[in-house]
């Protein structure tokens, strides 16, 4: 059965996705808008059915099955309650969302949609983003992304692909995922020639071999095993993959004279409790320790929306089957931003030469709780009524609420408020990176408790450098 879409918004962007989807088998039914103006008028041969209060009926009259949201540049509160009316309809509907970046970019758009279940579930700021200037600085580049098949590697390699790179090499260790991503790409129409790559990021005659052959300018390191739980009971995996692979990565790329390499860290990173987030830590000590002729630079954020493993997709499922909720601790606090605005803000912090530590903006912490209610709510059902909520307690390695900022490390402004640079008052050096090889080099010796107790030792906070 052929979907019936309803597109919210006949700007630009609404006209593109109808343009782009008229080309499939979908059928176009209608526009809503709340321009006045074009009330009743028809755009491309597709009619203006009434502006947002009519949501609910149109859908109902013309039996609409998927409902796309086109105004990347919307309030919250103007695309919440355009979703809530449609979630509030007697019927099964897809609803999709066109992220705020998009606005940034020409089509195709269709490839962009999300789902609304996560995208508009926080309320950020505008992110500012001169694209004719990152065009600039990566067209004629090829780039290599690891964690390629991952939630914030896969948007870098769209990201990229539509800033004019000269090759795009996405690299990953899981074929499926890698599959997956080929088959998203397909749709740009982009003359960039991709490469897919299955590789470790751990095994440095392959990485070697790939660097010979496709001698990238620059490396985005996004794989990693992110997990929290799952890494305190795979602590010698999580320092393998997340520790040596870095490492790894960075000798090779230094040897081959990749000109920037960029490493994607997190918040967990800062006063770690996990191993998970002393294994960043680590990585981000290397990643500094390699700075020289090969510009290396640290990239740390918070959560990302609706990422594979992240709390969203678990609320979702939960609601869906009619819960109960789960949330660790009602005190539990996160900072968000969603995966688009990550991207490129990571890819805009790569070529900021006065600094080599950055933070994004994250905005304000978010309740948990409260991300949780806001899901519930958006089905149109009451939480601790028609969904039941349950606390569990912290899981290991987890703590109530993140930092972004060691107490030695001064902020700085970089022009783009939305990206923070990171001045260390401490030294990262081959001493630094000495102490992390003894520590892998040691790492079969060692039983899981002391696993946790050597890298502790390995990246404690660094002694501030004497005036």
């Amino acid at each position: 059965m052929k979907s019936k879409v309803l597109i919210y918004g006949a700007g630009s962007a609404g006209r593109s996705i109808a343009h782009e989807l008229s080309r499939t088998s979908t059928v176009i039914t209608g526009f809503i808008d709340d321009n006045p103006e074009l009330q009743g008028s028809v755009i491309a041969g597709i009619p203006v059915l009434g502006d947002s209060s009519s949501i609910r009926e149109v859908i109902q009259q013309y039996v609409i099955t998927r409902f796309i949201a086109a105004i990347p540049s919307a309030h919250t509160e103007k695309i919440n309650s355009a979703l809530y009316d449609v979630l509030g309809c007697d019927r099964e509907i897809k609803v999709q969302i066109l992220p705020y970046v998009t606005r940034f970019f020409e089509s195709p758009l269709i490839n962009e949609l999300e789902d609304s279940s996560y995208i508009k579930l926080i309320d950020r700021e505008e992110i500012s983003c001169d694209t004719d200037y990152l065009t600039h600085k990566y067209s004629g580049k090829t780039v290599l992304v690891t964690g390629a098949g991952g939630s914030i590697g896969s948007e870098l390699c769209r990201m990229l692909l539509r800033l004019s790179v000269s090759r795009l090499i996405c690299l990953g260790h899981g074929e499926g995922s890698i599959y997956s991503l080929s088959r998203s790409l397909e749709g740009f129409g982009s003359n960039t020639p991709v490469e897919y790559v299955i590789a470790d990021v751990k095994d440095k005659v392959q990485l070697l071999k790939i660097m010979e052959r496709f001698q990238p300018d620059t490396v985005f390191h996004a794989a990693a095993h992110k997990h929290v739980p799952l890494m305190e009971t795979n602590r010698r995996e999580a320092c393998i993959n997340n520790i040596a692979g870095t490492r790894c990565l960075l000798e090779v790329a230094d040897k081959a004279n990749v000109e920037s390499f960029v490493f994607i860290s997190t918040d967990k990173a800062v006063y770690p409790s996990s191993i998970m987030g002393a294994t960043k830590r680590a990585g981000e000590l290397l990643t500094l320790s390699f700075s020289g002729d090969m510009k290396c630079s640290v990239v740390r954020f918070g959560n990302v929306l609706g990422s594979r493993g992240s709390v969203i997709p678990l609320f979702n499922d939960q609601v869906e089957r009619g819960g109960p909720v789960t949330i660790t601790d009602s005190k539990m606090r996160r900072y968000f931003m969603t995966i688009p605005e990550a991207a490129i803000l990571v890819i805009h912090a790569a070529i900021m030469n006065d600094y080599s530590l950055f933070i994004l903006n994250m905005g304000r912490e978010y309740y948990i709780q409260e991300i949780a209610e806001n899901i519930i709510r958006s089905k149109c059902l009451i939480p601790g009524k028609d969904i039941k909520i349950i606390y569990t307690g912290l899981r290991m390695g987890e703590k109530l609420s993140e930092e972004l900022v060691y107490k030695n490390e001064q902020k700085k402004s970089t022009g783009n408020s939305n990206i923070i640079a990171l001045r260390p008052e401490y030294s990262v050096n081959y001493n630094t990176r000495n102490a992390i090889d003894q520590f892998l080099l040691s790492l079969p010796l060692y039983n899981e408790n002391e696993i946790e107790t050597k890298l502790f030792s390995v990246i404690k906070e660094l002694p501030k450098i004497q005036d």
